[in-house]
């Protein structure tokens, strides 16, 4: 603290502190410049995408509107999007089970060719594992993926014809 108190008496620690200052505020400009530009090419970019969205929804609104064949056909895609991520829900929800399961099973038990009282886990015991928590996590992201469709699905119905939806 006293070293602290020393400095401020210093005219030396004045003049860096007001030099620092100085250039600081210089590439403060410039920072302020290129980021505006910055986010204004980002901005660009999501409104060019929201309206390129807007218009493959009402394209696809308005040929499911045409056609009760077509929605038909677009309702029987989303249905089976929906069992799609049932199913994926549930085998993910199995193997973490799975997963679960064999971790709680001591090391030694799983592979019949480990040491008696070893708590080392074998290769195979990791491979294993590793095997179940990567299924498992790939099949929940494929679910969602396929709920999401789903959705989506359901939101160009819904905008045809509303009485569609259960």
């Amino acid at each position: 603290m006293d070293d602290f108190l020393q400095n401020l008496h210093s005219p030396y620690w004045w003049l860096s502190v007001v030099t620092v200052g100085i250039l600081l505020s210089i590439v403060a400009a410039y920072a302020t410049r290129g980021l505006d530009r910055l986010f204004r090419y980002f901005g660009k970019k999501w409104s060019d995408r929201s309206e390129k969205s807007k218009e493959k929804f009402a394209r696809t609104v308005a040929a499911l509107k045409q056609s009760p064949e077509a929605r038909a056909a677009y309702f029987r895609e989303e249905v089976r999007h929906r069992h799609t991520a049932i199913f994926g829900a549930v085998v993910a929800t199995f193997l973490l089970g799975l997963l679960g399961a064999l971790s709680a099973v001591e090391p030694n038990q799983v592979i019949a060719s480990q040491i008696v009282g070893s708590s080392k886990i074998g290769g195979l015991s990791a491979f294993v594992f590793a095997f179940y928590a990567i299924s498992s996590c790939t099949v929940a992201f494929m679910s969602t993926a396929s709920y999401s469709a789903a959705q989506s699905m359901a939101r160009h119905l819904k905008a045809a014809e509303g009485h569609l939806l259960p």
